[in-house]
């Protein structure tokens, strides 16, 4: 035999023990609480922020419209040189 008798014996009187205070003592699960209610009272400033991050997002992408068909226009020997002015940064 390659593990003596005494090993294994020991090995599963552990394992028991382990089972043992693990069934003991189970893992904490929270109870399950309600979600707090948000109550919104003034949506006219939420409404104006929404507008002024569509307008924000309008503008960036105009801005980078507006870079990419200057750089699809540009010549290959241009367009490398962007490219690597890029990499480079």
């Amino acid at each position: 035999m390659k593990y003596p008798l005494i090993t294994i014996v020991i090995f599963l009187v552990l394992n028991a023990i382990g089972l043992f205070i693990m069934l003991k003592n189970p893992v904490y699960v929270p109870p399950h609480q309600e979600p707090d209610i948000i109550e919104l009272t003034n949506t006219d400033t939420i409404y104006q922020e929404i507008e002024v991050l569509k307008l924000k997002q309008d503008t960036i992408k105009l801005y980078y419209e507006k870079k990419i068909n200057i750089y699809r226009a540009l010549p290959t020997p241009e367009r490398v040189e962007l490219f690597a002015k890029r990499i480079n940064q």
